[in-house]
């Protein structure tokens, strides 16, 4: 039976090794706000309206031995979200809505997963999972879900993930312009996220 060469066999077990120097600690991936986005999108009968906010700061601590105890957080500027409508994105940020002002930052605080499935195919490793945690707009926290899609790439140390999860307004005391949720402003909104990270 042929034997690996000492060259052969290290880079064989590289992926490996890869995954064991990030286990047994929590790593810490910090996100990096020039890249990452948020896609929000408002369903209404009168009206449908999608938006970006590009600016989107945040850490995510993980251990890949444990992940369901994954903590973080993710959060971005009011001011920064665009409608495509200069009129629009000017009363969102004023305080019949997210009254940017005195909340200025929407804000979702990873607590735990679960659901979590792992798969790791050379230095790439896919985490899929249920978020748990607390989103903060208009300054009210409530509960909130998400689901999420981790993509590690170990030899880079980088990551990429897609959060997903709703935002019912009135959880937030968001009352808006009278008649307009439910018309055309959505009573919940859907958040995509794109986000990338990086670690030490």
């Amino acid at each position: 039976m042929r034997t690996l060469r000492p060259a052969l066999l290290v880079l064989a077990l590289a992926p490996l090794l890869a995954v064991a120097s990030m286990a047994h600690a929590e790593t810490a991936l910090v996100l990096d706000s020039e890249r990452s986005t948020i896609t929000f999108t408002s369903d209404a009968p009168g009206e449908r309206i999608v938006g970006t906010a590009p600016t989107v700061s945040g850490t995510l601590s993980v251990d890949l031995d444990n992940p369901e105890t994954a903590s973080g957080t993710m959060q971005f500027p009011v001011n920064g979200m665009r409608t495509g409508n200069r009129s629009r994105d000017r009363h969102l940020a004023g305080r019949e809505w997210l009254n940017a002002s005195a909340n200025p930052n929407v804000t979702f605080t990873l607590e735990r997963l679960s659901d979590v499935t792992r798969e790791v195919e050379g230095e790439r490793i896919t985490i899929r999972a249920r978020a748990h945690g607390q989103v903060e707009v208009n300054g009210v926290s409530a509960p909130a879900e998400a689901q999420v899609e981790v993509i590690l790439l170990m030899d880079r140390r980088s990551a990429r993930i897609q959060p997903t999860f709703a935002i019912r307004l009135a959880d937030h005391q968001v009352r808006g312009a009278r008649g307009a949720i439910g018309d055309t402003v959505g009573e919940t909104i859907d958040i995509e996220g794109l986000l990338y990270a990086s670690w030490d």
